[in-house]
């Protein structure tokens, strides 16, 4: 047990030092995982405003660019992140806070609780984990959902962070 706290230290100021030299917050970014090369996107296309909506793989490698597609980092408290949503100004969640294996990420409405957080850990190739401040579980695709699980840094639980040209909204508003 202490091993694993031990770990989870560790990857946290890893990833704490890392993603305080790497993202901009001013950038909207698509989120590709390693394994596959397609985009993760919320799910509901361009209408997909509502909470509860999940995180997925997109069903091609071919980015659409929409709002569901792209992402903005928001640093808040402990070198923490905020995940936002372009199309429907939410932010990424572990679904009901869970700190369960298989939990699915959702969108949800930002009210700032340990849920809605995550650390960035950066890879020397250059790719990411995404760790849950919650539930200490990294980010994973398991066939098109997105969930939390056990990290063991295989290509589906490691993402590039692809800068996106856009035209968009300005950047959320900051909410500590």
């Amino acid at each position: 047990m202490a091993k694993k706290f031990l770990s989870l230290w560790l990857l946290l100021v890893a990833g704490h030092l890392a993603s305080a030299q790497v993202i901009k917050e001013d950038v909207w970014f698509r989120i590709v995982p390693g394994h596959s090369r397609q985009p993760l996107e919320i799910q509901g296309g361009v209408t997909g405003n509502e909470d509860g909506l999940p995180l997925r793989q997109s069903a091609s490698t071919n980015a659409t660019g929409g709002g569901n597609q792209l992402f903005q980092f928001q640093r808040v408290r402990g070198g923490y992140y905020k995940i936002f949503v372009q199309q429907s100004r939410k932010v990424l969640e572990v679904k009901d806070a869970s700190l369960e294996l298989h939990a699915l990420i959702e969108q949800g409405a930002d009210h700032g609780a340990d849920n809605q957080l995550f650390a960035l850990v950066k890879h020397a190739d250059g790719a990411f984990q995404i760790v849950g401040k919650n539930s200490g579980f990294g980010l994973d695709v398991f066939k098109d959902a997105v969930i939390q699980y056990q990290m063991y840094g295989n290509a589906n639980q490691t993402f590039r962070l692809e800068p996106v040209k856009t035209e968009s909204p300005a950047a959320p508003a900051n909410h500590l």
